[in-house]
């Protein structure tokens, strides 16, 4: 058996590697759902869809960064509010002990 090798069957075989490897570019792209997954789909276009996700990420820390500061400012809020709370005890025993001592005073 003699396995012959002509150039329009050489052409063909190329043309299905393209179509093949296209394929899978395509599959993969649909499969993760966004346009560009590699700088084989276009520098400047990987270039900008890299930015973007740079930025996107930075957005989500932003977001996490704002959150963490809100429960920060609300555990200072609560703690400030019990240093108030704890003044105004303060106060109210220390008017109670002035009430006492004086009527102990004008007693005497």
């Amino acid at each position: 058996m003699q396995i012959m090798n002509s150039g329009a069957t050489m052409a063909a075989l190329g043309e299905l590697k393209k179509n093949d490897t296209t394929l899978g570019k395509e599959l993969k792209k649909v499969a993760s759902g966004m346009k560009v997954n590699g700088a084989g789909d276009g520098a400047s276009e990987y270039a900008m869809s890299e930015r973007m996700r740079v930025r996107l990420r930075s957005l989500d820390q932003d977001i996490e960064n704002a959150q963490t500061g809100r429960s920060l400012v609300n555990v200072a809020s609560g703690a400030i509010q019990d240093i108030v709370d704890n003044r105004d005890t303060a106060d109210r025993a220390g008017a109670v002990y002035r009430r006492k001592k004086r009527r102990h005073h004008s007693h005497i």
